[in-house]
């Protein structure tokens, strides 16, 4: 016997009728077997569901008929769900109400699931000629009548019911406010009309300050009446067709609308601010609490309405980081260039990823006798779209980002690599690499350090220079000094890059152990012209004689840069004058082929001299003669 399913009771006037358990299931066809084989093998009458209180005459009928004609009836054929979908209608003999319906499956998927193939199914009927008859058991008149009442009752709380729920599905039960769902809607079309009108408006997100503490000291009551007499206040501070809702908690947006400046919600959100910080009397007490604001302009800011929300929210927090008990406008153009930076930051990480990076080598000379004494490693990217570029390109978008460390890590190996490669074939050339200092003053710095020199065996501690800006240098001097001391225990060497520019103390010049000081190239190049440049070009070269460290000069463009280095007796140097960053394959033949210019090999010192001299193999000696 086929059982009648709680799906099928539910189904079938959910609201209006009980059902017994009886039905009736009319069949035939050459589908039967597959589809319900527990009907097929039973007689064609095998049950019926009668329905108490159904319709005698035509005239109730026709209501009945409008709430159930087409349908869709859910049975059990079996254990194989089946929905059935047809017609009401009224037995011409007896006036019962019937049913007659036939199988539907929503998608042809489902017919393997009920072993059918697609070729057996008919055009007009899915799964054959099954029906299902239903028919109404009774037909008095006074259970037509209950039945209408029932109908008509019924239809009025429903419509009450929706109509409540309407209501919960878009307004604040607390407040009465819109909620977040008839926001949105509202904001939508707000910024429509401002498109429409060539009007702005504004999307202001406001937080309360010092809610919680009251929330969790007084308890919910206290804290619901203070949410509900807060919001009656903003919302009576706004105009007619602005918006207020609260989207949770104690945070509320509100909508401004037809703007024909930025400027002229300003008055209106010092009223919020007002509104908001004014006392609430709540029995015995006297509650206070503040605002903190944020706001964004629509066109100005032209993303959709989620990103107004967004923005808005992201200055209603700076705000309240500014001291709260304030408004704070979105910032458009430094939200631009977050955006752009995160999105750079990406593209940076990528190509670090794909080894896109790529070393040149600027040399360092002796400028009188001729000998390369080293050479600089700078940074390029080649970008596959965009070509090989230069590092102002990129180093300052990851300047305090923790990507740099990672990029400093790989200019190291990738230098130490080229030295070795070097020393293979018989150059010997030391390499200085630059550090940034929060990549320096990384807790494992020189763990990480030691395990890149052990990767090399073949390269000498002693041919990677190390160089840190001078004015990082001075951030955190006693750490520093830490670590240079540990990096030259390694047998690494040390110089203060761009020196000049930092301010620093002879105190620290003393302390901080770094074997090279290299004037920045900004007094190299003007020190020609520039009585101020010469005397700190000529100061930094005596300071290092006097600490006893090696100087380079930077930015030597010229002959005349040369020799009047060579003057107050400096004899190392790097810039376009000698040479310009090359890639690694083009040094080993610029080392063989370069030569000094003329004047400066007749150059003789007439300052200082030289105490720190490369020999032709590119070492240090200890003295140079004129």
């Amino acid at each position: 016997m086929v059982t009648p399913t709680q799906s099928f009771r539910e189904a079938v006037f959910p609201f209006l009728l009980e059902v017994d358990d009886t039905l009736t299931v009319v069949h035939r066809g050459p589908l039967m077997q597959r589809v319900c084989p527990e009907v097929a093998c039973g007689a064609n009458l095998l049950h019926c569901f009668e329905f108490r209180g159904i319709v005698a005459d035509a005239t109730s009928f026709s209501t009945l008929a409008a709430l159930a004609r087409r349908s869709t009836v859910m049975t059990s054929c079996g254990a194989i769900p089946t929905v059935f979908k047809g017609e009401w209608f009224l037995d011409p003999d007896d006036q019962h109400l019937c049913f007659l319906g036939w199988p539907w499956v929503m998608d042809a998927s489902d017919f393997p699931r009920l072993g059918i193939a697609l070729s057996d199914i008919p055009a007009h009927n899915p799964l054959g000629d099954l029906l299902l008859l239903l028919r109404s058991s009774k037909n008095t008149l006074a259970d037509t009548r209950e039945l209408a009442e029932r109908l008509h009752r019924r239809s009025n709380e429903l419509k009450q019911a929706n109509h409540q729920l309407e209501h919960l599905a878009h307004f604040d039960p607390l407040t009465n406010l819109p909620n977040r769902v008839l926001l949105a809607d509202r904001l939508q079309q707000a910024m429509g009309l401002c498109q429409r009108r060539g009007l702005s408006l504004a999307v202001v997100y406001l937080d309360l300050d010092g809610f919680k503490p009251i929330n969790d000291r007084h308890g919910h009551a206290v804290g619901d009446h203070l949410l509900i007499t807060l919001a009656q206040r903003l919302k009576d501070t706004l105009r007619e067709g602005d918006t207020l809702s609260r989207i949770g908690g104690d945070e509320f947006v509100a909508v401004l609308v037809d703007l024909a400046t930025p400027l002229e919600c300003q008055p209106m959100l010092t009223r919020l601010l007002n509104a908001t910080s004014a006392p609430v009397v709540v029995g015995d007490l006297t509650l206070s609490v503040s605002a903190s604001i944020g706001v964004t302009y629509y066109p100005q800011d032209s993303g959709g309405a989620d990103l107004l929300l967004r923005h808005a929210d992201q200055a209603m927090y700076l705000a309240k980081q500014g001291g709260k008990n304030r408004f704070h406008v979105f910032d458009i153009a430094l939200d631009a260039a977050v955006t752009t930076r995160h999105e750079s930051l990406a593209r940076i990480g990528q190509a670090l990823a794909r080894n896109e990076f790529v070393l040149h080598y600027q040399p360092k000379v002796h400028m009188r006798s001729g000998v390369v004494v080293g050479v600089e490693a700078l940074i390029r990217w080649q970008h596959p779209e965009l070509g090989l570029l230069p590092p102002a390109n990129f180093l300052p978008i990851i300047e305090g980002h923790p990507i740099i460390a990672s990029v400093g890590e790989w200019v190291i190996d990738a230098a130490l690599t080229q030295v070795q490669a070097w020393n293979a074939q018989g150059l010997n050339l030391p390499v200085s690499v630059n550090v940034d200092a929060s990549h320096l003053q990384q807790h494992d710095f020189v763990d990480r350090l030691s395990q890149q020199l052990a990767v090399h065996p073949d390269v000498k501690p002693a041919q990677l220079e190390l160089e840190l800006l001078e004015s990082s240098a001075l951030d955190d001097v006693e750490r520093v000094i830490a670590i240079i001391g540990a990096c030259r225990a390694l047998g690494l060497r040390f110089s203060l890059d761009d020196f000049g520019t930092g301010y620093s103390s002879l105190t620290y010049l003393k302390r901080l152990p770094a074997d090279t000081l290299k004037i920045d190239r900004s007094f190299v190049h003007d020190m020609l012209d520039d009585p101020d440049d010469l005397a700190i070009v000529q100061g930094i070269i005596g300071l290092a004689a006097a600490f006893r460290r090696t100087v380079v000069a930077e930015g030597v463009e010229t002959v005349a840069h040369g020799a009047r280095l060579l003057e107050l007796g400096c004899v190392l140097a790097q810039g376009f004058g000698i040479a310009r960053p090359m890639p690694a394959a083009a040094v080993a033949d610029w080392v063989v082929h370069w030569q000094p210019d003329p004047a400066w090999r007749g150059q003789g010192v007439t300052t200082h001299s030289d105490p720190n001299r490369r020999d032709q193999t590119g070492t240090l000696a200890a003295t140079d003669s004129p």
